[in-house]
């Protein structure tokens, strides 16, 4: 093998240019083949065998509608700065926790989408297009990720500080970049915090520019293939056009966890990280937890077992765990002048003892039940 033929395919590689690198490539093979190394040709076309040459998709001089009956490509997505891609090995969702009724859904679409040939020899639609609404820190994510896993796709996550361009019509040129690439490859699109490109039309506040994106974005989502599977997360749903509610099959509201819930999540991680809490304490502090996200809970639960490592322990006490709380709730702001006594009202509607709370931030008792009340 030729030192210049090993720098071209080096460069082509660094540049990207795939069909000249697979050109060196092939070239190198055939002087293996000449050098009679039949072994090494036969390795290096099987390399290549293995990796097809990606289709480019060229826009036309007008809209360029995607062909629905094409054949779908299975080669790998191609790289851009534009999004990210994630393949299921890569992927951890066992903690996800859901209701019952969330969680039939996801399974129901799942279900339909990995059946998809069976509707479409029968002419049905399937569900493809999925809008998760809801505060932040209940499960948008993580659901998204959960979905890829569950249907072995990759999960092609889009960067919105790409994407979005303060140049005119920048924007909506890279959405259609985005759609154009993924165009009949087997993939989940995710799209997250919605609301940025999704907003509004009638807003008298935003720009022209908007409008456009939003035009933009209903065509590229009118126009997806079925192998597409795209999910869409919000939370600011009330921000969102009506023209965009109307693209999606499947709309499902996160709310933050209940008790059950809550507990069910608390006892998950402290099992996967080998700690040990009994399980009345787990209850109170699922109780504990009450309107808690649940990012909100893991950095509560991560926090307590960090502490409980240093302290050469694997067993956590309500009490640690209840410290924890209060450190998130009141962010370490413990100075008297600074606290806010409305969340510390809060933590007492959820069941934590007064005694408790005047322990950790150092006010006696009956100090901190004269704030509590509203006294000075």
């Amino acid at each position: 093998m030729k030192i210049e033929d090993v720098i071209g395919l080096a460069e082509n590689h660094f540049q990207e240019k795939e069909a000249l690198f697979r050109k060196s490539l092939l070239k190198i093979a055939e002087n293996e083949k000449k050098a009679g190394k039949n072994n090494n040709y036969s390795m290096l076309l099987n390399v290549l065998s293995k990796y097809p040459e990606e289709k480019k998709y060229e826009a036309s001089s007008g809209l360029k509608m995607f062909d629905h009956n094409k054949k779908k490509d299975n080669s790998s997505i191609p790289k851009s700065k534009l999004y990210d891609v994630l393949y299921p090995s890569g992927i951890d969702s066992d903690n996800l926790v859901l209701s019952t009724e969330i969680e039939n859904k996801i399974d129901s679409l799942i279900n339909e989408y990995t059946n998809k040939e069976k509707f479409e020899d029968r002419g049905i639609i399937i569900e493809n297009r999925l809008l998760l609404c809801g505060p932040p820190g209940c499960g948008k994510t993580t659901i998204a990720y959960h979905i890829a896993k569950k249907m072995n796709l990759p999960i092609v996550y889009v960067r919105l500080d790409s994407l979005i361009s303060s140049m005119l019509g920048q924007t909506s040129s890279n959405l259609r970049t985005i759609f154009e690439e993924l165009n009949n490859k087997d993939a989940i699109i995710f799209l997250d915090e919605f609301d940025s490109i999704a907003k509004k039309r009638d807003d008298s506040n935003e720009l022209g520019e908007l409008k456009r994106v939003v035009n933009s974005l209903l065509q590229n989502i009118d126009q997806m293939p079925t192998n597409n599977f795209l999910i869409a997360a919000s939370n600011h749903e009330k921000l969102l056009d009506s023209a965009v509610w109307r693209r999606f099959n499947s709309i499902l509201y996160l709310d933050k966890p209940d008790t059950k819930l809550r507990e069910i999540y608390i006892r998950n991680l402290l099992l996967q990280y080998k700690f040990h809490m009994d399980n009345s304490s787990i209850e109170k502090a699922s109780h504990y937890c009450e309107n808690f996200s649940f990012s909100e809970i893991r950095e509560v639960c991560m926090k307590t077992m960090k502490k409980s490592v240093l302290n050469n322990s694997s067993d956590i006490s309500l009490k640690e765990f209840s410290e924890s709380i209060i450190e998130v709730v009141l962010m370490y702001n413990f100075s008297k002048e600074k606290i806010d006594y409305e969340k510390i009202t809060k933590l007492r509607e959820n069941g934590l003892t007064l005694t408790s709370i005047s322990e950790l931030l150092k006010i006696p008792r009956s100090t901190l039940a004269d704030k509590l009340k509203g006294g000075k």
